[in-house]
Order: C-alpha cells, then structure tokens, then sequence
C-alpha cells in the first residue's frame, strides 16, 4: 500500500509539470555600417518590448501579430524616454525570443538603440 501511494504522489507531481518551448532569432534590420574605429555613433539604450497571448487547440493563432505587438510596445517604451525616432537614429540587434507552454505564447523583441553623429 504504501509503495502506491509513492507511486501515486510521484506521477501527480510529475504529471503538474507542463514543457515550455522557446525558439529565438537574432536579425539586423537595417544595413548601415557602424566603423567602431571612427565613433561615429553613441548608444542610447537597450529597450524591450513583450507581448503574450493565449494558444487556442493545437495552433498559435496570430504569432506574428505578437511579434508586432512586442515590438509596438518596444518602440512605445523609447517615446516614453523621451526619444524621437528620426534619420539618425536605429534600432539593431535586435532578437526575437518566443516561449511558449500549452497554454501561452510570450513573445520578447529586445533591440539596442544607436543615434549617428557623423
């Protein structure tokens, strides 16, 4: 009897554990070379920007609109600092990080901001 109660107590605790994938990408945006010899830049932070939403059945429904969305709040993140996005200032490494269990998907866009000076 009590080897059965082990056994039960063991799956109920291995059965409340759910897998969480996670996939990423790391892109460069724009093409612009930045000659770190010549200083030609100065960086005005990193920013993030998260969006999260419910999966329905088997499939994620609308993940490139929370990609979109993470990265409306990230850009929403640098008008709060007080940042104007012009001709001289770019976002670059930016990554793509999506994490995702039977119930949610999290999308995280991180990016540094750059502002050309020369």
């Amino acid at each position: 009897m009590k080897k059965i109660i082990i056994a039960v107590a063991i799956g109920g605790v291995l059965s409340s554990c759910q897998l969480t994938t996670y996939t990423g990408s790391f892109d460069q945006a724009g093409h612009t070379q930045v000659v770190l010899s010549e200083a030609n830049f100065n960086t005005l932070g990193s920013f993030v920007g998260i969006a999260s939403g419910k999966k329905y059945q088997l499939t994620v429904q609308g993940q490139e609109g929370l990609i979109s969305l993470a990265r409306r709040d990230l850009y929403s993140k640098v008008k709060e600092r007080g940042i104007v996005m012009d001709g001289s200032k770019m976002l670059v490494n930016i990554s793509i990080d999506v994490a995702q269990n039977k119930n949610r998907v999290t999308v995280t866009v991180t990016g540094e901001l750059i502002e050309f000076i020369k």
